[in-house]
C-alpha cells in the first residue's frame, strides 16, 4: 500500500503484506475420551463493511479477527471489488467489503500428548522510496522511521528503498531523513485509487509535482493542477494536455508504485 507524504519532495511509500507462521503448543489431559475436539473460531461476522477513509485491507481484517487479509479479500462476495481494485491495499472511501461469515474448524486430538498447531498469520511492509528531484534513487542514506513509539534506524539501499514491518493496524508513522533535513509524515492507507481526483492528485505531490499553495476560488485551484499536470507531462514526454488522460494516469502509476 502506498502511504501519502503530503510533501513536495520526492519521496514514495508502499505497503504490502508478508507472511508468517506463530505456533501454539496445547496439551491435553485429564479428558473422559482417547479424542477431543479443539474448535477454532476464525473471526466474528460483520457483514459487509463501508470503507471509510484512511481504511486499508490489513487494519480491517486486523479490527474483524482475521489472521489473513486474503480470506476476506478473495471471498466470492468481493469478486466485484475485486475487478475494480487491482490493489487491496488501496481502496476508496464507499467501497463495500464484505466480510465472511465465521467458520468453525474441528481438529481430532489424541489425550495425553502435546499437539503443535502452526497458525497462519500476516506482517506488513512499509516499503519508503527516496528519490532525488532527478527521479534518481537516494542510495545509503540513513533515516530514522517512527511508527507508534517505536523507533526504526533504516539506511537506504542501492534503489533508494527503505523497508520495515510495521502492525497492520498502523495509520501513520513518521520519516526523517537527517542529512536531507527532511521530516515527513506517513500516512499510511490514506491513498486512494488513481482512478478519484484524490488519488492521482496525492500521487502527483508524492512525486514532487504538486500544486503549490494559493488562496482563491476552486476555478484557481483547478488551474493549478493543471499546470501540475502540464509539468509532469512535459517532463515525461507525454502529451501536453493539462487533463489526467489514461496516458498520464499510467505513467504516474507506474513511477508512483502502485
Amino acid at each position: 500500500m502506498r502511504g501519502e507524504l503530503k510533501s513536495g519532495r520526492r519521496l514514495v511509500s508502499s505497503r504490502a503484506p508478508c507472511g508468517h507462521f506463530d505456533r501454539l503448543s496445547l496439551h491435553c489431559q485429564n479428558l473422559p475420551n482417547s479424542l477431543s475436539d479443539f474448535t477454532y473460531r476464525k473471526a466474528a461476522h460483520m457483514g459487509v463493511h463501508r470503507v471509510e477513509a484512511g481504511e486499508h485491507l490489513y487494519e480491517i481484517a486486523e479490527r474483524s479477527g482475521y489472521r489473513l487479509s486474503r480470506t476476506i479479500w478473495d471471498d466470492p462476495g468481493n469478486a466485484a471489488l475485486r475487478k475494480r481494485r487491482s490493489n487491496p491495499g488501496v481502496l476508496a472511501a464507499g467501497d463495500e467489503l464484505l466480510i465472511p461469515d465465521k467458520q468453525v474448524q474441528r481438529v481430532a486430538a489424541a489425550t495425553g500428548k502435546t499437539h503443535r498447531f502452526v497458525a497462519r498469520s500476516e506482517k506488513v511492509e512499509l516499503k519508503l522510496v527516496l528519490l532525488d528531484f532527478d527521479n534518481r534513487p537516494i542510495a545509503g542514506e540513513p533515516a530514522v522511521l517512527t511508527v507508534r513509539g517505536q523507533r526504526y534506524e533504516l539506511v537506504s539501499d542501492g534503489a533508494g528503498v527503505i523497508r520495515q514491518h510495521v502492525p497492520r493496524s498502523a495509520r501513520q508513522g513518521r520519516l526523517s531523513v537527517p542529512k536531507l533535513e527532511m521530516e515527513l509524515d506517513v500516512l499510511i492507507g490514506e491513498l486512494d485509487p488513481i482512478d478519484v481526483p484524490a488519488g492521482w492528485r496525492a500521487r502527483l505531490i508524492n512525486l514532487g509535482y504538486g500544486p503549490g499553495s494559493g488562496s482563491g476560488s476552486e476555478q484557481a485551484a483547478a488551474q493549478r493542477w493543471r499546470w501540475a499536470l502540464e509539468e509532469f507531462q512535459c517532463d515525461h514526454q507525454l502529451k501536453t494536455t493539462g487533463e489526467p488522460d489514461a496516458a498520464t494516469l499510467a505513467k504516474i502509476e507506474q513511477l508512483h508504485g502502485s
